[in-house]
């Protein structure tokens, strides 16, 4: 009688340990898909040259980088997809320029981005190392544990 509630017991934590590790793996898709959700890169002269025609309506600028918003869509020369809004990447510094700084809001409103979400910026760079800790978990050391384990 024991016999078969510890095993139940071990087949239950399995499953508790791959509901937990898929769990993670797909937390850690939507949160990077989020980020890339319908933006373009562009240079830093596609950029001027949206600025300067009047394209862009709303930009979010960062230390490292400014996204705007592209009312009409903008389409990549490449491959001719439509999107929603743009990036660029600022050289070091700029963002902080004054000068920069008010030559957007002549063009557009402008938006600062003082690092977001506190609680996702420390928790984003531990979802990896969470999988990683639950992969050896799960897959490793629960095998070493169990006596008479058959070889994988």
């Amino acid at each position: 009688m024991t016999f078969g509630y510890s095993s139940s017991k071990r087949r239950g934590r399995g499953l508790f340990g791959w509901v937990l590790f898929i769990g993670l793996v797909i937390m850690l898709l939507v949160v990077l898909q989020q980020n890339r959700a319908n933006v373009a890169s562009v240079s830093l002269n596609e950029f001027n040259q949206l600025l300067e025609n009047g394209k862009l309506h709303e930009i979010e600028l960062s230390d490292t980088e400014a996204v705007a918003t592209v009312p009409g869509g903008y389409a990549t020369p490449s491959n001719q997809s439509r999107y929603d809004r743009v990036r660029v990447a600022l050289p070091t510094g700029l963002s902080g320029n004054w000068e920069f700084v008010q030559r957007l809001m002549e063009h557009a409103d402008v938006r600062v981005d003082q690092g977001g979400n506190l609680l996702m910026n420390l928790l984003l760079p531990l979802v990896p190392w969470l999988l990683i800790f639950a992969f050896i978990w799960f897959f490793v050391f629960r095998h070493i544990r169990r006596p008479n384990a058959p070889a994988v």
